[in-house]
């Protein structure tokens, strides 16, 4: 089955945002869900807002790539047989699959938030 039967079945991002299921249902909650150090409010909204910048980005590439970035990454089937269903040569759907990971950094590199959370993480390891 290729990229048109598994999107007629159900779309692979369409489970993409279902934080707002799995949000605290009280501060009690959100108390024990926040990193150390932050508040629970904050924390939460900025995990929210880091999961939106996600999900645009997800959403930003193709239909075709957002299948083949499901299928290696969710699904974890092998770039030997996703190649195989779309009828591409394994070093072909390689160099694919490397084109999606740079424009999803890319997409996300802009995002104010993705940059300061990166500067945080590189100013820990300093």
């Amino acid at each position: 089955m290729g990229p048109r039967g598994a999107r007629e079945a159900a779309h692979p991002l369409s489970a993409f945002r279902p934080w707002a299921q799995r949000r605290p249902v009280d501060r009690y909650d959100a108390l024990l869900r926040a990193a150390a150090g932050d508040e629970p409010e904050e924390s939460i909204a900025e995990q929210d807002e880091l999961r939106e910048v996600l999900a645009d980005a997800l959403e930003a590439l193709t239909e075709e790539e957002q299948w083949i970035f499901h299928m290696l990454t969710t699904v974890r089937l092998s770039l030997r047989f996703v190649g195989s269903v779309l009828g591409v040569p394994k070093t072909t759907l390689a160099r694919r699959r490397d084109r999606i990971i740079q424009k999803l950094q890319e997409a996300l590199m802009e995002s104010p938030l993705v940059q300061e959370r990166m500067r945080s993480y590189s100013s820990e390891v300093s």
